[in-house]
């Protein structure tokens, strides 16, 4: 009997133990921050971030595009993504629920139309093919080119590519100008092309963000404000040891210390009190984006697009 009983006892310890172990890993799995990424180069102190081990419970799944992880976000691979302002507006617009809790940076002219050689005007264009990710960043620096230089969207034949067709199509001559960004911009430009517009001519319009879902944000917002710390002390050690951080983006990026110091310079990474104090100005851009969104049918009339930024959730996380 007495056997019996211990038995029962041991049996109970181990299903209790093994319950809270389960309990215990779920929890871990839940709260575990996966955030989705690609190679943009504004996105790098994030990875410096994890290399240098600041950023603890967090894992960084890599993607070829920004569409990517969109789908990454949609499908709950990943609980949080690094996007620029507008595609964030269409995961928004996709019935994505998220708020903005980090800026990355402001491209000034890392994000570019290259045309070849034999284009020396816009107007060079007309009857011309034009390569653009069907991404919504692709459509607006588009819309802002046409604008800006006074072309109409039927003055040029639009070819759709990804990302990783931009090298070849350009080189191949199977597009007379390609809109991208880096890494592919240098390796392009290497070869050959000049750069006929880019982000250096609409300043302050694209952003780099970083969303994470609100029910994550809700339920773990230490874990947020932790994550934006070791964003930031990363910062704070690319700005003081730059040659090293510049030889480990090349490694990553798969371009020269050079070319990787050559795209920091295209791009303005806002310190943290830059970023507090420029929240009237996230709040324009924000307005200023969705509008030609709307403009273009990217994003539906009556999208509410304020509802992805809380002023008040965005500086406590600052804080």
């Amino acid at each position: 009997m007495k056997r019996f009983v211990f038995l029962i006892l041991v049996i109970g310890v181990f299903v209790g133990f093994t319950y809270y172990i389960w309990i215990s890993m779920s929890k871990l799995e839940r709260e575990h921050l996966k955030i989705g990424t690609n190679f943009w180069i504004g996105y790098e102190i994030i990875y410096l971030a994890k290399e240098l081990g600041y950023l603890d419970n967090t894992k960084i799944v890599e993607y070829n595009s920004n569409a990517e992880v969109l789908r990454g976000l949609k499908t709950g691979v990943i609980n949080a993504g690094t996007l620029t302002l507008d595609e964030a507006l269409r995961g928004l617009n996709r019935g994505m629920d998220y708020r903005i809790v980090l800026v990355f940076d402001y491209s000034n002219g890392a994000d570019s139309i290259i045309a070849k050689d034999y284009i020396k005007k816009p107007a060079d264009l007309i009857g011309k093919r034009i390569g653009v990710e069907d991404s919504a960043l692709g459509k607006y620096m588009l819309k802002r080119f046409l604008e800006k230089t006074g072309l109409k969207r039927e003055d040029i034949i639009v070819d759709y590519l990804e990302l990783n067709e931009h090298v070849e199509a350009f080189l191949r001559s199977k597009v007379d100008a390609i809109i991208t960004f880096e890494p592919e911009k240098s390796k392009i430009l290497k070869k050959e092309g000049w750069v006929i517009f880019s982000s250096k001519d609409i300043p302050m319009e694209i952003v780099d963000v970083l969303v994470v879902k609100t029910e994550l944000l809700d339920e773990n917002r230490e874990d947020i404000k932790k994550l934006i710390d070791g964003y930031y002390k990363a910062f704070d050690y690319f700005q003081k040891n730059k040659e090293l951080a510049f030889n480990m983006i090349s490694k990553r990026q798969h371009i020269t210390k050079e070319e990787v110091e050559r795209a920091f310079q295209e791009i303005y990474l806002p310190s943290k009190e830059e970023v507090l104090k420029s929240i009237p100005q996230i709040e324009r851009s924000i307005d200023k984006v969705c509008n030609i969104l709307k403009e273009e049918e990217i994003i539906n009339e009556n999208l509410n697009c304020n509802k992805m930024f809380d002023r008040e959730m965005f500086k406590e996380l600052y804080r």
